[in-house]
């Protein structure tokens, strides 16, 4: 939180731009656990990724819950420790699922439609072994940090 803070407030000297704090989500039904990870995207939705819970909550501007995917598990639509999601794109959103060595790519509505996993046929350097988080550049690369 410290370091959320420090960059609103650098970017308030640097721009000159006041912060107001709008609304407050789970402080107090305390709906996230251990969340790890927030997008916005160009129509305003929020992806937030809540890790402790194995999920992925996506909320309107005014902090209303729209839908929550995932849950614990190995299969499409469910996580173990997702880490990050990029949703930068009007077509796909990425969400990096650490400890299940992959990155799960889905539609705007959140439906799921491919995964890139670890392929253990291959040699070491070239697997997964903890999916920390992905982007995808203006040329459509995609890029993924793994640790």
């Amino acid at each position: 939180m410290k370091f959320i803070v420090l960059v609103l407030l650098t970017a308030g000297m640097l721009f000159a731009q006041d912060f107001i704090e709008k609304t407050r989500i789970g402080a107090v039904g305390h709906i996230f656990n251990h969340p790890s990870a927030v997008s916005l995207s160009a129509d305003g939705t929020c992806y937030v990724v809540d890790s402790g819970n194995n999920r992925i909550v996506l909320l309107d501007t005014h902090g209303r819950i729209l839908r929550t995917i995932g849950g614990f598990g190995f299969k499409n639509d469910q996580f173990d420790k997702p880490a990050d999601i990029w949703c930068g794109s009007l077509i796909n959103i990425y969400v990096a699922d650490e400890n299940n060595r992959r990155v799960q790519r889905y539609d705007r509505q959140m439906n799921f439609i491919s995964s890139l996993t670890a392929d253990d046929a291959n040699e070491p350097a070239m697997q997964f072994a903890e999916v920390a988080s992905c982007v995808v550049s203006t040329n459509n690369d995609l890029f993924i940090l793994d640790h």
